[in-house]
């Protein structure tokens, strides 16, 4: 990240909004339209996996991405139908972020443009 000069990150899912299972073929199609739009935004994404810590859950595939900020990566969480997204800064430690407006489902996310409006 000091090399690239991103400061910010995002650790990011579209799969299962709101914690509602959905399809192995419906996440895969999430994460592919998501990986898509950060594409367009210009964002350097990685590829990862949420892996969780209970029992029952499956691990989704996630992106990790550098230079968005903050209040745009929780906007975007939100519009994703998300809880919550890992948020973190060049020399901080990691926070969790809860989003708002959960309904469990996504609310029109693709409309997210390049400042999270």
């Amino acid at each position: 990240m000091r090399e690239s000069g991103e400061t910010y990150w995002a650790f990011v899912t579209a799969n299962n909004p709101g914690s509602e299972r959905l399809s192995a073929a419906e996440n895969r199609e999430r994460s592919g339209q998501l990986r898509s739009r950060l594409q367009e935004l210009r964002y350097r994404v990685f590829p990862g996996r949420g892996v969780p810590q209970e029992a029952g859950w499956i691990a989704e595939e996630s992106f990790l991405i550098l230079g968005i900020p903050p209040e745009e990566a929780i906007r975007l969480g939100a519009a994703l139908g998300q809880n919550a997204v890992v948020l973190g800064s060049l020399g901080k430690t990691a926070e969790l972020a809860f989003c708002p407006s959960q309904n469990g489902q996504a609310e029109n996310w693709r409309e997210v443009d390049e400042h999270g409006e």
